[in-house]
Order: C-alpha cells, then sequence, then structure tokens
C-alpha cells in the first residue's frame, strides 16, 4: 500500500472510533468469516452507515481549507500558522464538525494550517503588506 494510502486509511480508522489497524482489521475479518452474530454484523452496518465519513479525503480538505480562509486568513498572515493555530483550533474544530459532521484530531489541523499557509504563501504576504502599510483601498 502506497504510504497516502495507508495515511488515508489510518485516519479513517481513527475516526472510525478503532484503536487501531489490528482492532479494524480484525472486525473486518470477523464479519468476512461470519463470526460475528447477525446483531453484531447489523450493528457494524448500521454504523458504516451513521459514522463512517461520506465525503472524500479531498472533500474534507476543501471543507478545512475553506473555513481556516474565512476565519483566519488575516490572522496568519499577520502571525502566521503556529499563532494562529495555539489560538483558533478549538474554533475551527468546532465549526468543521458543524460543516460537516466529523471532529478532526489535532494534528491533522495543524497539518492544515501549515498547508494553508504554504499554499497561499504570496496571497498572504499581499494582504500583510496592503493592511500593514495601510494601502487599503
Amino acid at each position: 500500500m502506497e504510504k497516502d494510502t495507508a495515511q488515508k486509511l489510518d485516519l479513517r480508522i481513527k475516526r472510525s472510533g478503532f484503536a487501531s489497524r489490528t482492532d479494524f482489521f480484525t472486525a473486518v475479518a470477523e464479519a468476512a468469516l461470519g463470526q460475528a452474530s447477525d446483531a453484531l454484523e447489523q450493528s457494524v452496518r448500521d454504523w458504516i452507515d451513521t459514522q463512517t465519513p461520506t465525503e472524500t479525503e479531498e472533500q474534507i480538505e476543501a471543507v478545512i481549507d475553506q473555513t481556516i480562509r474565512e476565519y483566519l486568513l488575516p490572522v496568519i498572515a499577520v502571525h502566521g500558522a503556529d499563532v494562529a493555530f495555539e489560538s483558533t483550533w478549538k474554533d475551527v474544530r468546532r465549526i468543521v464538525h458543524d460543516r460537516i459532521n466529523l471532529w478532526l484530531t489535532t494534528s491533522e489541523l495543524k497539518q492544515a494550517y501549515t498547508r494553508f499557509e504554504h499554499l497561499n504563501r504570496k496571497e498572504l504576504s499581499d494582504y500583510k503588506n496592503e493592511h500593514l502599510t495601510g494601502d487599503e483601498e
């Protein structure tokens, strides 16, 4: 399995409530081998329907980036991703949950802030220069 695929799988497993890959694959194997009771199999199906994210990783990333852009572009432009993260991650986590019913981990939010800063470096620099030098129109 490619590294990127493994990371996405690990994230899905964690989001789904399993403590480890072993726990996840054990549950899958038991269901596939018919060793789970009918009630458990139904509960697994119910759980899959209600608990696993319906969004792709790309869609989740887009919601995170949109939220950061809407609420934090000025903060990241002036203070940087690290400062913005320390003071706002809980709020962003709640907003993303409200939008897509998914609780993000602290580490994936930290990565998202850093990714946003890296991918939008020019826009952030322009924003900072424009607003701190008083060149607003």
